[in-house]
């Protein structure tokens, strides 16, 4: 089920509400491949079949910031945004790699709101990720995720940088050291 929200703001309603769960995805050999070869990490666990069946995991896993990086798809599959001009992957609080994923598993997200608040540069939001792996007891990754929504207050800035920078002036401070230039920074 997906929740529709006319805007952004609409956020600060369901704080401390459940979205809802993904639908199951399973996860392949392919896409661990291809984050492999994006991240440069080929450790033998996550790109060996033949070498991975003799180790601890009795196969090949999925990278744990693999799992991670599926936030943004899990998260638009349970909520959408009608008036959505764009959303800025503005930081991580607290994240737990639980438990390996196997390549083959199926996985899905639970997604909550943890928080929201309005801000100069449009709506600040946290979200709860749990990443479950079928038949298992243990999520594969806890996350919580804040999500930038700019608004108008932030003059509809063009790039990232301009983002950034926005934020950094409204909150009053400047952009070196400002947690609004972390490295995470990234579109969702």
């Amino acid at each position: 089920m997906t929740i529709h929200l006319e805007e952004p703001a609409d956020l600060l309603d369901l704080v401390g509400s459940p979205l809802g769960t993904t639908k199951w995805m399973k996860l392949s050999q392919q896409q661990v491949d291809l984050f492999a070869e994006s991240t440069g990490d080929h450790q033998w666990i996550h790109t060996d079949p033949q070498r991975a069946a003799r180790g601890p995991f009795k196969g090949t896993v999925a990278h744990s910031f693999l799992t991670l990086s599926l936030t943004p798809m899990f998260t638009s599959e349970v909520l959408q945004i009608r008036e959505l001009t764009m959303a800025f992957t503005y930081g991580l609080g607290k994240v737990n790699f639980c438990a390996a994923v196997p390549v083959g598993s199926l996985v899905r997200a639970t997604v909550s709101v943890i928080s929201a608040r309005q801000k100069t540069t449009g709506v600040e939001s946290v979200f709860g990720l749990s990443y479950d792996i079928d038949g298992s007891d243990r999520p594969a990754c806890t996350a919580e995720v804040s999500v930038l929504y700019p608004g108008p207050a932030a003059g509809h800035p063009e790039t990232a940088s301009d983002t950034i920078a926005s934020c950094a002036q409204a909150e009053g401070h400047t952009t070196v050291g400002c947690a609004c230039n972390s490295p995470q920074i990234g579109l969702t």
